[in-house]
C-alpha cells in the first residue's frame, strides 16, 4: 500500500489544483 499510487495522486492533485486556479483566474479577468 501507498508507494507511486502516493507520489501520482499527490503530483496529479498539484496538477489539477494548478490548472483550477488558474483557469478561475483567466476566468476572474
Amino acid at each position: 500500500f501507498g508507494g507511486p499510487i502516493w507520489h501520482f495522486l499527490i503530483s496529479g492533485g498539484s496538477l489539477a489544483l494548478y490548472l483550477v486556479t488558474k483557469f478561475v483566474r483567466a476566468r476572474g479577468e
